[in-house]
């Protein structure tokens, strides 16, 4: 095909403006696309100049120039250039499958160069099936008008990309088509963030499906763009309507309840458009007059200027709290008239103790008088009567001393002091020698800790109690054998004093504790039954337990712990 001069110039600009076109419609860097733009601008300005300096008078038509003429004009050269500068695959086909002309980045992919590219058909650069079946329909589509894109990946043996490729018609000046620009842009990076957005949108709606709490977040139009099956429900179960993503809440609010869109829209919108949180508590009545609670937060979301664009609703129902809350109250008050209650209680005891002990005293003692200068006028019966009222208040005392001793250890701020529990324990079985050696007792003391915080008196009281009730306890014929020993944890230490004895059953070890509790006949074995209530209430005081591991004849282990740091 020929053309004379002025059709030639006619078609550079037509070319210009058909890479104009193109570059608009590229995913490339703002700044490459308007450098490019603008020099593609001023190339137009260029030609239409050159065309008004010499006017061209119709004479013999010339051969058309191809941009990849051996002899470009300037105009044509620097088309060439800018073209060759765009920083994606691009190239031109005829409407016969022909290259017309291409660019350094496309030629690469094929290892030609671009004397080689020029008038190859596009068949033998893509093979027959490539072609025929998947190339040749596109363009066939793009030849009658349509811009046609699609991804195709790309694998080498160093990497893999994504490619988005473009079919764009080229339009002339009068409106016919006579070729196809195709051009290939990179989107490997672009397919990456695309994937890790939605793995990132994955774990955000995995996340939101796993929480307890209701959410939802909303745009300033009210509609719902992203909402988790736990707000769904609630939403069907408090409202009766079902809600899903592009669902507008201010519909559904003005259909079902006039009051909540009020409060809605005059209270917590105006608040939260304006850039601060709103929190709020609210019960609703089930069909059965039951109360639920919830406790909800709506928080705007700020786009990257600071301007809300809608907000973020969270809501966790609180009932049971509530009714936790109701039953801890309850459970305060009880506890509070225990609390008095027992301290009347221990009030009453002491100064019932205290009072009686002085008449008890007395009584003991004119009995005792009673015994010594009648023993030869009263009869074996009489004598008997009198043996049983000395026995009954001797008990009775002890008993005494014991609640008041009680009394004392409960009202009594512990007088915490460093002491060596190991020097204390060796003291005190000096001073248990003869109880020890009555029963032929052996008494294995293990390592304890070099320093323990505490008041020496009350925790001396504790191990002596329970070695002599390791000696007390023990089948009659058996030697007692006792073993004491310490362990640590973060908080506390942990003693334990284990013995060979009777044992306890499992069903009596929680009342061994208790107050005169006594498992067995006074007659088998003799105390009042206060010793472990007294050691529970100095171990309780020193921030520990005290617990029991026994099996009936295997004998019984002591526990208690006593904290590292009392707090006072």
């Amino acid at each position: 095909m020929y053309l004379n001069e002025a059709t030639q110039i006619d078609s550079q600009l037509q070319r210009i403006e058909q890479i104009k076109t193109l570059l608009k419609s590229m995913h490339i860097p703002k700044s490459i696309q308007q450098n490019l733009l603008k020099e593609l601008s001023l190339l137009t300005s260029f030609t239409l100049n050159a065309n008004l300096d010499h006017p061209h008078q119709s004479a013999e038509p010339t051969p058309a120039p191809a941009i990849s003429s051996e002899e470009p004009t300037i105009p044509t050269w620097r088309l060439k250039q800018l073209v060759d500068g765009i920083p994606v695959a691009i190239t031109f086909i005829d409407k016969s499958y022909r290259y017309q002309f291409d660019n350094p980045r496309h030629r690469n992919w094929y290892g030609k160069s671009e004397s080689e590219m020029l008038g190859c058909h596009l068949k033998d650069m893509l093979g027959e099936k490539l072609f025929k079946y998947i190339v040749e329909p596109i363009i066939h589509r793009a030849l009658e008008g349509e811009t046609v894109t699609h991804e195709v990946p790309f694998s080498s043996a160093t990497n893999s990309k994504y490619y988005r490729i473009t079919y764009k018609p080229a339009f002339h000046l009068d409106g016919h088509i006579d070729g196809v620009y195709i051009y290939a842009e990179d989107i490997t990076k672009l397919k990456e963030k695309s994937r890790a957005l939605k793995f990132r949108e994955s774990v955000l709606r995995t996340c939101l499906e796993a929480i307890p709490d209701s959410f939802f977040s909303i745009d300033r139009d009210r509609n719902i763009l992203l909402i988790n099956q736990t707000a769904r429900n609630s939403f069907k179960n408090l409202h009766d309507v079902d809600i899903e993503e592009g669902t507008n809440l201010k519909a559904v609010f003005e259909q079902k309840d006039q009051n909540i869109s009020a409060f809605w829209e005059t209270e917590i919108y105006p608040k939260v458009y304006a850039g601060q949180p709103y929190e709020l508590l609210s019960d609703y009545k089930t069909d059965r007059g039951e109360a639920i609670y919830f406790s909800s937060k709506i928080a705007p979301v700020f786009d990257e200027e600071g301007n809300v664009q809608g907000a973020v609703f969270t809501s966790r129902d609180i009932t049971e709290l509530k009714r936790n809350e109701k039953k801890l109250s309850d459970k305060n008050v009880e506890l509070q008239k225990y609390i008095e209650s027992n301290l009347q209680l221990e009030n009453f005891a002491h100064l019932a103790s205290h009072d009686l002990k002085a008449p008890l005293n007395t009584i003991l003692n004119f009995t005792n008088l009673l015994d010594q200068k009648s023993q030869h006028k009263l009869d074996a019966v009489e004598q008997d009567f009198i043996r049983f009222t000395i026995n009954a208040a001797t008990n009775m005392q002890q008993t005494i001393d014991a609640l008041l001793r009680f009394s004392r250890v409960s009202n009594s701020k512990i007088k915490s002091e460093w002491f060596n529990p190991c020097m204390m324990v060796n003291k005190l079985l000096e001073d248990l020698h003869s109880n020890i050696k009555d029963r032929s007792g052996r008494i294995c003391v293990g390592e304890l800790p070099r320093e323990l915080y505490g008041d020496q008196v009350l925790i001396r009281e504790v191990f002596q109690n329970l070695i002599l009730n390791g000696i007390k306890f023990v089948q009659h014929g058996v030697t007692p054998q006792i073993e004491i020993s310490s362990e640590e944890n973060m908080s506390h230490w942990i003693f334990s004093v284990k013995d060979n004895g009777i044992g306890i059953a499992e069903k009596f070890q929680e009342k061994i504790f208790v107050m005169f509790k006594r498992l067995h006949k006074k007659e088998a074995y003799e105390g009042t039954g206060m010793g472990l209530a007294v050691c529970k209430k100095i171990i309780e005081q020193h921030q520990g337990k005290i617990w029991v591991n026994s099996q009936v004849g295997n004998g019984c282990t002591i526990y208690f712990s006593i904290a590292k740091n009392i707090l006072n």
